[in-house]
């Protein structure tokens, strides 16, 4: 884990395939690494952090801009993101 809000990921793969059984238009594809899906999965959990980052924020976990006391409507608003993020992320 780095400081603040950055992080480190390290993703290793190990894949064996039968180059001779994957179409030419794919191999490039399958060569770069984005065919297992590793770029892909890097950018979901950017999505997701970035996600908390919003969801952990003062505003939406219901406290007010004065620190009065919590908000009423804040917990639902939390559910219906947390909802959102994991079932669109």
């Amino acid at each position: 884990m780095l400081t603040g809000s950055k992080m480190q990921v390290t993703w290793v793969e190990h894949s064996e395939y039968d180059e001779s059984a994957v179409h030419q238009l794919y191999r490039h594809i399958l060569n770069s690494g984005m065919g297992f899906g590793a770029q892909r999965w890097i950018a979901a959990l950017q999505r997701h952090y970035e996600c908390m980052a919003i969801l952990l924020s003062p505003t939406i976990l219901g406290e007010d801009q004065t620190g009065d006391g919590p908000n009423p409507q804040g917990p639902g608003t939390l559910e219906l993101c947390l909802c959102l993020a994991f079932n669109c992320g």
